[in-house]
């Protein structure tokens, strides 16, 4: 009999091996790419100075995580994941073609935080201005 191994199992040992390398750099770009975002309806970020930059789902998983390890929390990257597929999915349902406000993607973000019950990294990601 063969063992079944799941992707997430291999992803998580994938994960915990290059870290141990103390290659961190190379860590990031791997939940990057396991991110496993579709293809995105929103393009746009519409920021307070008027300006437009590309939307960036990385972006709001690297603040996610940040915002947990500041309230003391790690090893987060798949609640991270999840958090950042469902933020990007509401943001996607409301501004489908159009550019997304940022404050919007910090509320929205904040909102999703909260309703997970993660009150105290909720409150880091609003003190913080991690995107």
């Amino acid at each position: 009999d063969r063992d079944t191994v799941n992707v997430e199992d291999i992803r998580q040992h994938a994960m915990q091996s290059i870290k141990d390398l103390g290659l961190s750099r190379v860590l990031e770009t791997y939940e990057v790419i396991s991110l496993r975002l579709p293809h995105l309806k929103i393009n746009q970020v519409q920021k307070k100075t008027g300006e437009t930059e590309p939307y960036h789902p990385l972006k709001i998983f690297k603040s996610i995580k940040k915002s947990f390890k500041d309230a003391g929390i790690t090893g987060v990257s798949k609640i991270a994941e999840d958090l950042t597929r469902a933020i990007t999915k509401n943001l996607e349902d409301k501004y489908s073609g159009m550019s997304v406000p940022s404050e919007d993607i910090r509320k929205t973000a904040a909102e999703f935080l909260k309703k997970a019950g993660y009150e105290k990294v909720e409150r880091f990601y609003i003190m913080h201005k991690y995107i």
